[in-house]
């Protein structure tokens, strides 16, 4: 019985030396699969759009890109959040519409700035995109927040379609507690992926045609147009540049538009500058207002310094627009939310910068690229910076 217990004890251990030796061979190779299908990720399931990722992590490392113009602004601004590190997170940032974008860090007055205006932006994506940077635990010290008339207004033509409904789901749910639609997505599917040999497959291949390269090529062997360009040549571009301070450089024939020409665009802008997101806006919306103030107050709760920034028109199409308001009664809502603004701002101690009405301001048409865009060179005359 005794050589019987010997003898069985000894196949036991042969067995999970056995055993062991086989884990330490297998294992490796899943877990190499994960690691590459996770990293490499060439279908952007994990980190996002291949070209995006690259142009986020490019103006992450202060690099500045061409063609600014074929970005899917909304999906940069959240790969960007998702990559910055205690490093390089910005201690200022900027929130709005592109009537922001010509904002740089130099007239911020910060080195440590980013600009997360886009184009088009309503009041979704300016929430959106401070929620973004709070997700990722990158808290600015200080948000200068560009509020454009339309983000008072809540009617359906209010919203811009590149807005992410979803996101700002999440973020009334998660940030004010407000019930939403928001339901976390069901991760199993998209997990799967990890393990999967065909995409394992399909990454190496990536990696190794990519490894070499200056240019980064999606899985279709699309190269990106989202190429660095020199400080030297910023102003040189045919293409609007996205520097890596988030903000923007028009392209060289729109900032060469005479004064004459930005005052015949100012004017056709002011035919139809209800058509910006203000269809129908004829009062403040009590919805929007309430949102409004929920969202400064969290805001301030997670120790952001809020500064609030309208940025003017250009005179002929403020002129315009108060003409039809006076003689036609149009455009009452827009007429409205300065002196609201103004009122709120008292209110809750905030700072205040610039008018919506460039004569308050003095400016010029010549301050201006268009109707609704006032020069890079030209916000230093109403914003000190922080």
């Amino acid at each position: 019985m005794k050589k019987f217990l010997i003898a069985l004890l000894r196949r036991v251990l042969l067995a999970l030396k056995i055993l062991t030796r086989v884990v330490l061979f297998v294992l490796p190779v899943p877990l190499l699969m994960v690691y590459v299908n996770y990293h490499v990720d060439c279908s952007g399931l994990f980190q996002g759009d291949v070209l995006l990722r690259t142009a986020a992590q490019d103006l992450i490392d202060g690099k500045n890109l061409l063609n600014f113009s074929q970005m899917d602004e909304r999906a940069l601004l959240e790969l960007v959040a998702q990559n910055l590190t205690e490093e390089t997170e910005p201690d200022v940032l900027a929130i709005g519409s592109s009537r922001v974008l010509s904002l740089h860090a130099s007239t911020a007055g910060s080195n440590s700035f980013y600009n997360a205006g886009m184009t088009g932006a309503d009041a979704r994506d300016v929430m959106n995109s401070y929620y973004l940077f709070v997700r990722e635990g990158h808290v600015p010290d200080t948000v200068i927040f560009c509020v454009d008339p339309w983000l008072l207004y809540s009617g359906a033509d209010s919203y811009d379609h590149r807005s992410d409904p979803e996101l700002y789901a999440e973020f009334l749910q998660q940030a004010l507690g407000i019930e939403s639609d928001y339901e976390a997505p069901d991760p199993v599917q998209t997990w799967k992926a990890l393990i999967d040999p065909a995409y394992f497959q399909g990454n190496v291949a990536y990696w190794l045609r990519n490894r070499d390269s200056q240019v980064a090529y999606t899985e279709d062997g699309e190269a990106t147009p989202f190429t660095p360009v020199a400080d030297s040549a910023l102003y040189d571009q045919n293409v609007v540049v996205k520097l890596s301070d988030g903000s923007v450089i028009y392209d060289k024939p729109f900032r060469d538009t005479s004064v004459e020409d930005a005052t015949i665009l100012a004017l056709t802008q002011a035919s139809s500058f209800d058509s910006v997101n203000m269809e129908g806006f004829t009062a403040l919306s009590d919805e929007a207002i309430a949102l409004f103030g929920r969202f400064v107050a969290y805001m301030q709760q997670q120790g952001s310094r809020v500064v609030l920034l309208m940025t003017p028109f250009h005179p002929t199409t403020y002129d315009t627009v108060f003409y039809q308001y006076e003689t036609e009664g149009q455009h009452t809502g827009f007429f409205q939310v300065e002196e609201w603004l103004r009122e709120f701002a008292a209110a809750n101690n905030l700072e205040i910068y610039g008018s919506y009405n460039p004569h308050t301001l003095e400016l010029e048409p010549a301050d201006f690229f268009d109707g609704f865009h006032v020069r890079d060179t030209s916000i230093e005359k109403f914003f000190p910076g922080v």
